[in-house]
């Protein structure tokens, strides 16, 4: 096993002994909206499963609980219907086997429409909730990581709030990670029961919020 592999076997291995809990609470969230048409998402579908996951799962709590996210059900189920033809398309759709440069333009409208209502990291995490096998979440250390890493970290111009073609440009990585690194997540994958997506996420989790534990790895032989 060559070491990047290494590495993302070690880091989800110490993701799952940790959070033995966090796939079924996960999957009790996502199970209330994993069957549901995009467009019989209303204000009610958002209040019985998307509010729940981002609350439970997402950690999202204190941020929905401030003011200026005041009704945020309502406005959300209004963003989802506005672009329910592109997310009808994207809840049947593998990241990994779609060429994603002809997605741009919907992925970074998408995103920017929930980020409205959601802010930079909730929007992906309601985007992954609809969308689960194309839309990866991310939590603020894991976009800060790869924002630092995709772009020129000295760019005096770039700003706090992520983007759009921020989103998309994590995606395009995620996407590269599935595909170099195919036969170990479809190893985790099987041996964990989780889509690849879940997994790409336990291990950028890991990474981005215990970098240090790589000191461990590095005394092995």
């Amino acid at each position: 096993m060559n070491y990047p592999s290494k590495i993302i076997k070690i880091y989800v291995e110490r993701f799952e002994s940790s959070f033995p809990k966090d796939y079924d609470r996960y999957m009790t969230y996502t199970g209330r909206i994993a069957n549901t048409q995009v467009n019989s998402i209303d204000v009610d579908v958002v209040k019985e499963a998307i509010r729940p996951f981002l609350n439970g799962w997402g950690g999202m709590g204190r941020f929905l609980g401030q003011s200026q996210c005041r009704e945020w059900e309502g406005k959300l189920a209004a963003e989802i219907r506005k672009h329910r033809k592109a997310l009808q398309v994207f809840k049947a759709t593998n990241l990994e086997k779609t060429v994603l440069s002809k997605r741009q333009l919907d992925v970074e409208k998408c995103y920017e429409s929930f980020k409205s209502v959601l802010g930079n990291i909730g929007s992906a995490k309601a985007l992954h909730l609809i969308c689960p096998n194309f839309f990866p979440a991310w939590d603020n250390p894991i976009a800060n990581g790869i924002r630092d890493e995709i772009t020129n970290i000295n760019d005096k111009d770039k700003i706090k709030s992520f983007t759009g073609a921020d989103y998309y440009r994590f995606m395009t990585e995620i996407q590269r990670l599935m595909k170099t690194h195919r036969s170990t997540l479809n190893g985790l994958s099987k041996k964990y029961h989780k889509s690849k997506l879940k997994i790409l996420d336990e291990f950028l989790w890991w990474a981005a919020n215990r970098p240090m534990s790589v000191l461990t790895i590095l005394q092995q032989p």
